[in-house]
């Protein structure tokens, strides 16, 4: 598998082989940003509590935190379906109180091979750049 192709910079996006979803295919408000969430923090496990507190806070009160956060996660899995037939369930991992990216499906994130090509050029190039 050549891996999950991520893109943060502009639009959201993940492509695997000729399959692409996008947060242009669908504007709702948390899909997307919990789905990057979860990819940027793919190598730790994402506490409940935790993706309440970043998602909901204590802004939206009549809310069920926790049913809505399996409402949300059965949205993000529908959209990564998109990708092949079960892909939610499973690159999005269940485990005890929290979820975790399965580290079977590799991700290449643009962000993190921008800093990784940057941080080579300026590596490579330190004394250039001491005086700035």
């Amino acid at each position: 598998m050549n891996g999950l192709h991520v893109r943060t910079f502009g639009e959201f996006s993940i492509t695997y082989e000729d399959r692409r979803v996008s947060d242009s295919d669908n504007r709702s408000r948390k899909v997307w940003p919990l789905l990057a969430y979860l990819i940027c923090h793919r190598n730790r496990l994402l506490k409940q509590h935790e993706l309440i507190d970043l998602l909901w806070g204590e802004s939206e009160q009549g809310v069920n935190p926790a049913g809505a956060l399996k409402t949300l996660f059965y949205r993000v899995r529908s959209e990564l379906d998109k990708l092949w037939p079960g892909a939610g369930k499973q690159l999005i991992v269940c485990q005890g109180d929290g979820y975790i990216w399965n580290k079977d499906y590799p991700v290449i994130l643009d962000c993190e091979e921008f800093d990784r090509i940057t941080g080579k050029v300026v590596g490579d190039n330190e004394e250039e750049f001491e005086d700035l």
